[in-house]
């Protein structure tokens, strides 16, 4: 009875022990790891632009690579892109999602101020003071704010009624008054072209008719013409108030009502005005006007000096 029980032990333990060993010896499972050989070319070609200061060119190709890859130095690399190229808010983005996936890199620190930075939440005394993040934190504003106030500095560059160059049209109306004891009151309305050169040069001209008292038979009316030079220095920030300084050269003709007798004259006119923009491109202006009429008359006889002065307003539209 003893031997058969040994027996059956035997049997039992054989085959358990066989089995362990079998399983011992067994190669554990392959597991899939990342390695530099399974790196995209769009990857590849993201870092060698970026290395080479090419952060505009980097930018597509980051995207792509991130279709393939979870790498957070991907967001990391393309968030100091964007913030060099002054994208503020995917700038934001690939910084958090960078710090988010690798909170102990070594480089963590500095991206995490960078970031600051660029929320507004930096002290101004860690960065210098032409830092538009920090003149926001020093005024208490927001990033929505910075941007805000970004977009309406570009749009106010881009408008030639503002701070821009390009072409200016626009219409006005004029009371003056001529004369030297006397005076005769009169009214100009016209058509004005001019060119912004840049935020505070403008070249002038204008087109139109103008009348002295146009109801007696003593009044004249006839073409007049304007070339100049226009001043605009801004009131604000963004070119919504101005005031314009200008000085040109003026051609009249004039032919009397009950006689038809024409006279020329040339008017050297200063001006003084100022512009009120509305929206991107459309601005009113009220301005003041004074000059020496020079006249002749077309048959003959000396020429009269004559005082201009007067004032009126007008519109101008930028493209």
């Amino acid at each position: 009875m003893r031997f058969f029980a040994l027996g059956m032990l035997v049997l039992v333990l054989v085959p358990a022990t066989a089995s362990a060993q079998a399983m011992r010896s067994k190669p554990p499972p392959q597991t899939f790891t990342l390695t530099k050989q399974h790196h995209t070319a769009a990857e590849d070609t993201a870092r060698a632009r970026f290395a080479a200061g090419d952060c505009k060119g980097a930018l597509d190709m980051f995207d792509q690579a991130l279709e393939h890859s979870t790498d957070p130095t991907l967001y990391r690399d393309r968030g100091i892109c964007h913030d060099k190229l002054g994208n503020a808010f995917p700038a934001i983005d690939d910084y958090r999602t960078y710090l988010a996936a690798m909170p102990q890199a070594t480089d963590a620190d500095q991206i995490q101020e960078r970031l600051a930075k660029l929320e507004g939440r930096a002290s101004p005394k860690e960065t210098g003071d032409d830092d538009a993040s920090v003149k926001a934190a020093r005024k208490g504003r927001t990033l929505t704010e910075i941007e805000r106030e970004r977009d309406r500095r570009y749009e106010a560059e881009d408008s030639s009624v503002r701070l821009g160059k390009g072409f200016v049209i626009g219409g006005l109306i004029h009371l003056r008054a001529v004369g030297q004891k006397f005076f005769q009151f009169g009214q100009r309305a016209g058509a004005t072209v001019r060119y912004s050169l840049d935020a505070h040069n403008t070249i002038m001209t204008e087109l139109g008719w103008s009348w002295l008292d146009a109801d007696r038979p003593s009044g004249s009316s006839g073409p007049m013409a304007f070339l100049g030079y226009e001043l605009r220095l801004a009131i604000d920030d963004y070119g919504t108030h101005s005031i314009l300084f200008g000085a040109g050269l003026g051609f009249e003709r004039f032919v009397q009502n009950a006689t038809n007798a024409a006279s020329n004259g040339m008017i050297p006119r200063g001006r003084l005005g100022y512009r009120l923009v509305l929206g991107k491109s459309f601005g009113i202006e009220a301005t003041f006007d004074a000059g020496a009429l020079v006249a002749w008359a077309e048959a003959g006889g000396g020429a009269q000096v004559l005082a201009s002065v007067g004032g009126g307003a007008g519109f101008v539209v930028g493209f």
